[in-house]
């Protein structure tokens, strides 16, 4: 009975002059680690958040933590443009098929690539291959030709057009609003600007790589080009090149620094920041804005969120696959705000375990606390909130149930 009017004499004290710091006030940020999963994606809103995932030998989606159904493989998980349809790739007995709205679309193919949804969400599409050929398959219809090879379907912005990658006889061409143009050795990325004003892609021929942009070719020697990508305000254009066996970003026609390899140009919605990954001496990172963050032994996939304050990236770390999601915000009231909401599971379940206290002074006790607790400023309950861990340690001698209902109840009057 002494360490409880011990342990509420110190929390009045402790309410009445708080000095606490927040942790991490210099940078705002909160990282989650998933394992054994890759391909991260949000939707439009910002709201979802889905994955692939793999356990038992199974692959399978998961989409705000919930476990979809299991097969052979997944992946390409796709959120369409007003967020309210969700598709995937799955295979099932050695054939291929697509999963939207957690319905099968089943239909036999050997193959189908990563579906796509068009801008205004009433068009879908995707590439297929069937009896050695492929073609395209748009609002489920099959656009059946016999071309030897057909991939990098895209919607323009406006949703007016719609482009695509085809191959036949060896040369490899542009299929644009369902007109062929230009024919070369190879044709890779069409890109249409956010503005639907350009169109580029890359195109190979006699050995060397350039970027067609607008049908005019911008002849340079590269010995490789790749995914050009335009930022979200049309102003700027980006992609991957290779020349004397070293690789490096194309930004608005500039060279930028050299590494052994680099992949993934990537630009923030708000068109403020620019990442791609890179690769140096043996390791993988990001290159943010210029400056390049962790290294590790592998780096595959990058990806903001549409509010651009978090950013995900799939990792290879110690044998394991995992992916880094970073999230930041503009001032610590916002951070705290979204980190309470992430606890609230947890902390209903440290309430739930206060029952272990003795039945004999709980409500009295409880009942001083919550009178002590609800005359402090919504202030003073966030700096307690985010440092009770040091309440944890400097009275470590006391029930640690005591803290725990005190973490849950600030969380509560923090929340309501």
């Amino acid at each position: 009975m002494k360490k409880i009017i011990s342990l509420v004499l110190v929390l009045v004290l402790l309410f009445a002059n708080v000095s606490f710091s927040f942790a991490n006030s210099e940078n705002n940020c909160k990282e989650e680690i998933i394992e054994n999963a890759d391909s991260p994606t949000f939707s439009p809103n910002w709201k979802s958040f889905a994955y692939r995932a793999t356990k038992n030998w199974k692959w399978f989606i998961v989409k705000d933590w919930v476990e979809w159904n299991k097969y052979d493989s997944t992946y390409s998980p796709t959120f369409s443009p007003d967020w309210k349809s969700f598709a995937y790739v799955a295979k099932k007995d050695w054939k291929w098929f697509i999963v939207k709205d957690w319905v099968e679309i089943w239909k036999e193919y050997d193959s189908v690539d990563s579906p796509i949804f068009s801008p205004d969400w009433k068009s879908f599409a995707y590439v297929a291959k069937k009896d050695w050929k492929w073609f395209i398959v748009k609002d489920w219809v099959e656009i059946w030709k016999e071309y030897d090879s057909v991939d990098s379907p895209i919607f323009s912005p406006d949703w007016k057009s719609f482009a695509y990658v085809a191959k036949k006889d060896w040369k490899y061409f542009i299929v644009k609003d369902w007109v062929e143009w230009n024919k070369y050795d190879r044709v890779d990325s069409p890109t249409f600007s956010p503005d639907s004003k350009s169109f580029v892609y890359r195109a190979g021929k006699d050995w060397k790589w350039f970027i067609v942009k607008d049908w005019v070719e911008i002849w340079k020697e590269y010995d490789m080009v790749s995914y050009p990508t335009f930022s979200p305000d049309s102003k700027s254009f980006a992609y991957e090149a290779k020349k004397d066996w070293k690789e490096f970003i194309v930004k608005d026609w500039v060279e930028l620094n050299k590494y052994d390899r680099v992949v993934f140009p990537t630009f923030s919605p708000d068109w403020k920041s620019f990442a791609y990954l890179a690769e140096k001496d043996w390791k993988w990172f990001i290159v943010k804005d210029w400056v390049e963050l962790n290294k590790y032994y592998r780096v595959d996939f990058l990806t903001f969120s549409p509010d651009w304050k978090s950013f995900a990236y799939s990792v290879e770390k110690d044998w394991k696959k995992i992916i880094v999601k970073q999230t930041c915000w503009d001032n610590i009231d916002e951070q705290t705000k979204v980190i309470n909401k992430d606890r609230a599971i947890f902390v209903k379940q440290l309430i739930l375990s206060s029952s272990k206290l003795k039945k004999s002074w709980k409500e009295k006790y409880i009942k001083s606390l919550d009178l002590v607790i609800q005359k402090q400023s919504k202030e003073k309950l966030k700096l307690i909130y985010e440092n009770i861990w040091k309440i944890k340690t400097k009275y470590s001698w006391t029930n640690k149930d005591l803290i725990d209902y005190l973490e849950a109840k600030i969380f509560l009057e923090l929340n309501k």
